[in-house]
């Protein structure tokens, strides 16, 4: 019995010592194990806090050694970075009892990482209820994650915004959305765009935001500041610590400036300006990953900007066309002069109302003397002329009435559906209206003539209705013509003393001097009395000369003395129009002609030139010499008398110039 008893009393005690062996290098695999282990495991009474035990990977990544942290709370430590985080975990814990991948970022001594909570299990150790967790540094995998997805967002933000801008056809529209997208992308409100202006050789600031949004118009030299050099090299350019940069502008507003960055903006195969971005000095500085952020955009911006630019251009194109199209049509049926309607136009009006109407009735109006003014003083004044009739038969015609220009000076008003009587009140309105403007503008009288026609049956052709307008326009005409030509020359000659300053007095003391000379020299009384007038009207033809010739205070060029001798010529038809004036005309054409055949316009000579044309050509050299001149002061009577003794024979008549020189009572 007792050896029996001795015998399994040892082996027990050999199975107990293989148990607690065994239990043994268990322990020690766990320890191992524990000590080994990549991933960080602690061990953390559950009651309070307190790190019971850690291994080095958990002593690793929280920057502590193993005997810094055993002992210590995770407050203590300050691990947990967000208190909501260590309440969640708890939370799970409690209704759970374990808890599987969750991640949260802790602070380790020297910083902030991510970890990845794998297991944490509440369990005994030590007959103590502890927490059992198993960490792992997922810093690095974070950081990728988190660069993948600010990538992500970056393609995103490139593609929503090269939809966004294509989209866009409106170029001042497309540069503020350019604008926002451009700051926002980078992680800036400062933003700003530079367009070129080739002629002044400067780029101004079209479109700011953030410190530039009040700047628009600001304009810096190519190859001034940033944009100045970006543009001129069509490089993008980073400036970090711009206040060292050597290349700052002097502008206040760049004082508090620490990091900007431009590239170049293209559009139809060139640079046209520069998109920039800046941070001030309190925030963080850009960097090359931000400069190819920004350089990407720029690039989809100019494919935008040059969409926009192409539509634009092709708008305006259209735009053109259309106008020219409208300008075409209504050259085609308007007069360029006065806007009226024109010929063809009026010609095709007279159909319609042949086709369409029963009643009608005409009016024919010509503007009398235009002739006489476009010969006298030129085709300009003519066509003033003919710009106020046509304003004035505007104001006269109902609104629904037809008027046209229907030759140089000829027009026709079409009244559709009207009676006698109104045809009448429009002709009525017309002499009322010229009145009006002759009274504001005596210098340049106006004068039309009238006719009219109605049709109150349908076999009357609208042709036998003009030709009957037509004739009476014209015997009107022929009944007035003298004395509208008679006032236009009045009219002329008046202008003529009004503006020439020269004249003044001159008219009348030619009369005098030549009327003395003619006596002398054996004129007639009609003779003396055609002399008198063309002493008086002699230089008519002044009318049709430009103030800066006629008023030019030296001497005449060339050809401005050839401009000046077409008084002769232009007196001359003015004359021929006028019955009054028609016996004088040739005495107004030759009073320049010199005895020695030297004179203009015929290059008479001798007794060729009219006996009164000799007369005018002494007494008007004497007036003029003794009259003051714009280029010189006037000579005295001794001086003139010298003056005509010395060209006696060569300019005057030998003769009469001895005449007048000798006869000193009527000088």
């Amino acid at each position: 019995m007792t050896s029996l008893h001795k015998v399994g009393g040892l082996g027990l005690v050999a199975k107990l010592n293989e148990q607690e062996n065994a239990l043994r290098r268990s322990e020690l695999k766990f320890s191992l194990a524990f000590k080994a282990a990549a991933d960080g495991i602690a061990i953390t009474r559950l009651a309070d806090g307190t790190l019971i035990d850690v291994n080095n990977s958990y002593a690793r990544i929280a920057g502590y050694t193993r005997e810094e942290l055993i002992g210590k709370t995770t407050l203590e430590i300050g691990m947990w970075l967000h208190s909501q985080d260590r309440d969640q975990m708890l939370a799970r814990l409690a209704a759970e009892g374990a808890i599987r991948d969750l991640e949260i970022t802790v602070r380790k001594r020297d910083g902030e990482i991510w970890v990845g909570l794998l297991a944490a299990e509440a369990m005994e150790y030590d007959g103590e209820r502890c927490i059992v967790a198993i960490w792992h540094d997922i810093t690095e995998r974070k950081a990728a994650e988190e660069k993948l997805k600010l990538q992500n967002e970056y393609l995103f933000t490139l593609h929503e915004t090269a939809l966004a801008l294509l989209e866009r056809r409106d170029v001042h529209d497309l540069l503020e959305a350019i604008l926002r997208r451009a700051g926002k992308l980078v992680g800036t409100s400062n933003a700003f765009i530079d367009l070129a202006d080739e002629k002044s050789e400067t780029l101004e600031l079209i479109v700011g935001a953030g410190m530039y949004a009040k700047e628009a118009g600001y304009r810096v030299q190519f190859g001034e500041g940033l944009s100045g050099r970006v543009f001129q090299s069509t490089k993008p350019l980073l400036v970090n610590n711009y206040a060292e940069w050597e290349g700052r502008s002097t502008a206040p507003r760049t004082a508090r400036l620490q990091s900007i960055m431009g590239v170049p903006l293209f559009a139809a195969g060139k640079t046209i300006g520069v998109l920039g971005v800046s941070n001030p000095e309190t925030r963080q500085e850009f960097g090359p990953q931000e400069l190819d952020q920004l350089c990407r955009f720029g690039e989809l911006a100019s494919i935008a900007l040059d969409n926009a630019y192409l539509h634009q251009a092709a708008q305006n194109e259209l735009e053109q066309r259309k106008i020219a199209e409208k300008e075409l049509r209504y050259i085609n049926v308007h007069d360029s002069l006065t806007g009226l309607y024109n010929r063809a136009r009026f010609e095709e009006k007279l159909c319609c109302v042949a086709d369409g109407q029963a009643m009608s009735a005409i009016i024919i109006c010509d503007v009398d003397g235009l002739k006489l003014i476009n010969d006298s003083m030129g085709h300009q004044r003519g066509d003033a002329l003919l710009i106020a009739a046509a304003d004035i038969l505007r104001q006269a015609v109902p609104a629904d009435a037809f008027c046209a220009r229907i030759g140089g000076d000829e027009f026709a008003i079409i009244l559709s559906e009207q009676v006698e009587g109104n045809a009448e009140a429009v002709c009525q309105m017309i002499r009322q209206l010229v009145e009006e403007r002759n009274l504001c503008d005596p210098n340049l009288p106006l004068s039309i003539s009238t006719g009219y026609a109605t049709r109150s049956e349908r076999d009357i052709s609208m042709a036998q209705l003009f030709k009957d307008a037509d004739d009476l326009m014209y015997r009107e005409k022929l009944h007035r013509s003298q004395s509208v030509r008679s006032t236009i020359v009045g009219a002329m000659q008046k202008a003529l003393e009004a503006r020439d300053f020269i004249t003044e007095g001159h008219g009348e003391r030619m009369q005098s001097l030549a009327v003395a000379l003619g006596e002398v020299a054996g004129l007639s009384k009609r003779e003396l009395g055609e002399l008198s007038l063309s002493a008086q009207f002699h230089d008519i033809g002044k009318v049709g000369i430009p103030d800066r010739i006629l008023f030019k205070p030296g001497p005449l060029t060339q050809q401005e003395y050839s401009e000046m001798k077409r008084h002769c010529e232009i007196g001359h038809r003015i004359a021929l129009s006028t019955p009054d004036l028609a016996p004088i005309a040739k005495y107004i054409l030759h009073h320049h002609e010199w005895w020695n055949g030297q004179g203009y316009p015929m290059g008479l000579k001798g007794n060729d030139i009219p006996l009164e044309c000799r007369i005018l050509a002494i007494v008007d050299a004497y007036d003029a010499m003794t009259s003051n001149r714009p280029y010189r002061q006037a000579l005295t009577h001794k001086q003139a008398i010298a003056e005509l003794k010395n060209c006696s024979g060569k300019q005057f008549d030998p003769r009469l110039t001895a005449i007048f020189v000798g006869q000193n009572d009527f000088v």
